[in-house]
């Protein structure tokens, strides 16, 4: 599946405006609105949908909440919350595009080891990788200002953390609790 990638920033064919941080929101959106080949969604679709999984109308939202989205647009999923290894990330992801199925990641500016390089973030950041290359690239659909790209897998697995755990999810994103792991879309 190719997904439209938006940007988050720009109005354009975007057509939400968000308080805060629209990268979890505009990951979710690129799902439901290619799965269900919706060319638009009504204006006040993010407003209503964020204060009903939020109460609230503010991003940035947790992946507990983007999952909320799913399950509301019928799209079954799989979350992998942790704990994560980089070579486990790596397979478990290759053989989910193999199906031609996207994954939704959550991004961190530091590697495993904790080393801070805000190569693909300056802080925490979600994106979707939607299928992988003959010659083992991965392409990401990013809503910030790196828009698609191809990326080594080798290198973006080092930045998906694990979930921190705790047992009421807080819908809205705070540190790591509900913002680690990766979303498998399940078509």
């Amino acid at each position: 599946m190719i997904l439209k990638a938006y940007n988050q920033h720009k109005q354009g064919d975007n057509p939400f405006k968000f308080d805060g941080s629209g990268c979890g929101f505009m990951s979710f959106y690129s799902i439901i609105s290619s799965v269900h080949k919706l060319e638009t969604l009504p204006k006040d679709y993010a407003t209503k949908n964020l204060k009903r999984v939020t109460n609230g109308t503010k991003c940035p939202i947790s992946l507990w909440a983007g999952c909320k989205l799913l399950d509301d647009a019928n799209i079954k999923y799989t979350w992998v919350k942790g704990p994560l290894t980089t070579e486990g990330v790596k397979k478990d992801i290759q053989a989910h595009l193999e199906k031609g199925m996207p994954v939704i990641v959550s991004l961190s500016y530091a590697d495993r080891n904790g080393k801070i390089t805000k190569k693909y973030t300056n802080y925490a950041h979600y994106s979707v990788i939607s299928f992988a290359t003959k010659d083992g690239k991965w392409y990401l659909n990013d809503s910030g200002a790196k828009l698609p790209r191809y990326v080594d897998p080798d290198d973006i697995c080092k930045y998906i953390p694990g979930t921190k755990l705790k047992p009421d999810y807080d819908p809205i994103w705070n540190g790591w609790t509900n913002a680690g792991g990766y979303v498998k879309i399940n078509l």
